[in-house]
């Protein structure tokens, strides 16, 4: 388990996989030291993006009606929610969807609507609507977990406020532009007021939504300032060559532009073109849509020839890796002027959690 908290999932898992061989001889492949150990070895199969492997020994530890863990037991919860992850990674949402609601009623069953478990797996199902784009679903779910959270733990835990910034996210997509703004606020000054909190939620994050919610707005000056403090926070917080760097860098660079500071703009998308490039390759969405970013900034300067080598590089690339269909390369090809969204419109090109 040491080894997990270090990140150090390769030497975790030999570690675990000999204990299940030596738990396996010594007592039996159903007895509860030799369950435990597989649940431990499919989370970090999980984490791994050993995706069926995960799946295979968490299925066995956690449906085999011969084993000895109960159905409400707390390994079996953690098996079951790290399986529900397996499956949102293989993109069987319709399965994540049908076993959170078993484990929901599971645990209002065999514990109480308001144990922090109960709690805890309803919030993260309408985390899931919400990153899935199920909207409705997710405000619905969340804004019923917040009002159980805020009951049970407080307005300030760390965990209410977790539920408030989830919330302003799904309000976000929904286009609820002042509620949202209220909901990330008050995550930002609660974290202010305890920033030593650990684990929950980070400044970065919550600047970037705010980033974003002032850009839905067309207020460019303050989504430029919400992106800058994020960009700041993310690479004390994660490291200069995190992802989440690249994405702020690419956003803040939208907010330039609009701005029509061409070559902060500029700075900042080269930024998160390279990040992309080294961290995702140079074929992932995220890598391309920065090429077609960078080609339109270079257009509104009248940099035609470096404009069009941008949007060429896009074409080719969207063509190679996804085929002539795809939007980016039909979008692109006909006079290389694409369809970025002009400043005003609401629309996002990529959008980032």
């Amino acid at each position: 388990m040491l080894l997990q908290r270090q990140d150090k999932l390769k030497e975790a898992a030999a570690i675990y996989q000999l204990t299940h061989k030596g738990f396996e001889k010594t007592f039996r492949p159903n007895d509860l030291q030799t369950l435990q150990t597989v649940i431990e070895l499919g989370d970090i199969y999980q984490r791994l993006a050993l995706l069926r492997d995960s799946e295979t020994v968490l299925r066995r530890a956690t449906e085999d009606p011969g084993n000895e863990l109960g159905p409400n037991q707390k390994d079996t919860t953690h098996g079951e929610h790290a399986l529900t992850l397996v499956h949102q990674s293989r993109g069987l949402f319709r399965e994540v969807e049908t076993r959170t609601k078993r484990m929901i009623e599971s645990n209002l069953k065999s514990l109480t609507a308001d144990h922090a478990t109960t709690l805890h797996t309803i919030r993260f199902l309408g985390m899931f609507y919400s990153r899935r784009g199920w909207l409705f679903k997710a405000e619905i779910m969340l804004k019923s977990s917040l009002g159980d959270y805020e009951r049970v733990f407080g307005p300030d835990h760390p965990q209410t406020i977790l539920t408030v910034f989830w919330l302003g996210c799904a309000k976000l997509d929904l286009m609820q532009p002042k509620e949202e703004e209220m909901l990330f606020l008050r995550a930002l000054k609660s974290k202010e007021n305890d920033p030593g909190t650990p684990g929950f939620l980070e400044f970065g994050e919550i600047y970037y939504q705010l980033g974003r919610t002032y850009f839905s707005q067309c207020l460019w000056k303050d989504a430029a300032s919400n992106f800058e403090r994020a960009l700041r926070a993310f690479e004390k917080e994660l490291g200069a060559d995190s992802i989440s760097v690249c994405h702020t860098a690419y956003q803040l660079g939208r907010a330039f532009n609009c701005q029509h500071l061409w070559k902060e703009a500029e700075s900042a998308l080269e930024r998160a073109l390279r990040g992309y490039e080294k961290e995702m390759g140079p074929g992932h969405t995220w890598t391309l849509y920065s090429l077609v970013m960078l080609g339109t900034i270079y257009r509104e300067q009248n940099w035609i020839e470096q404009a069009e080598a941008m949007y060429e590089r896009a074409v080719s690339s969207f063509q190679t890796h996804f085929g002539p269909s795809h939007p980016g390369t039909r979008g692109h090809r006909r006079s290389g002027h694409g369809d970025t969204p002009s400043c005003c419109q609401r629309g996002r090109i990529m959008t980032f959690r």
